[in-house]
């Protein structure tokens, strides 16, 4: 089968239902993922797939009520869609106020776009090892708002926290380039903190 006749995935691969938005950014992801596959510019992936999801925040029916609820404990990680061929998942993370990352990593590229709310991102670098261990420096912080993305290559260069430093709390969807199953923690390369 070739990549522009496959068509949308079985409903188990949209775990909590479906929204003709969702299914149309889905289409967009995978049919970039698949352009790309053929290409030799794959550094780009994590850009162009912000760029598409920035266009998808402002719609309100994106996420239904469940991939909404929040967690009392921690952020919460809910799966909006895996591709049936792993290339790519899409995550909706709910934080209260107070929720936040370690600093960690990604195992692939990833997108990101702020869909309510407000965030606040710290990136680090690392500086050095001694005795054994990585040793980090933070390098920026940014705050983000309501229609914001950015986007990660994967791998060491690009760690980072995030975590919810308002008053109320916020949703942000992220895109990465692998399967990532409910529960997994495969996406992510933790450092200490």
């Amino acid at each position: 089968m070739h990549a522009s006749e496959r068509t949308l995935a079985p409903l188990i691969r949209f775990p909590t239902g479906r929204s003709s938005q969702l299914e149309s950014l889905v289409q967009e992801v995978r049919e970039t993922v698949n352009l790309n596959d053929a290409s030799a510019d794959a550094a780009e992936m994590p850009a162009r797939i912000a760029e598409i999801l920035k266009a998808y925040l402002p719609a309100k029916e994106l996420l239904n009520q469940s991939q909404r609820q929040p967690d009392a404990e921690s952020y919460r990680r809910h799966t909006v869609y895996r591709d049936p061929d792993g290339q790519f998942t899409i995550l909706a993370l709910v934080w209260l106020p107070g929720h936040e990352t370690p600093i960690h990593g990604h195992m692939a590229w990833g997108a990101v776009g702020l869909y309510s709310g407000e965030l606040n991102v710290c990136n680090y670098e690392i500086f050095g090892t001694r005795a054994g261990s990585m040793h980090l420096k933070q390098v920026s912080e940014i705050d983000a708002t309501e229609g914001d993305t950015c986007w990660v290559k994967g791998g060491i260069d690009d760690i980072h926290r995030i975590r919810n430093t308002s008053d109320s709390p916020a949703i942000s969807i992220h895109i990465y380039g692998m399967d990532v199953p409910p529960e997994s923690q495969s996406l992510n390369i933790l450092f200490p903190q």
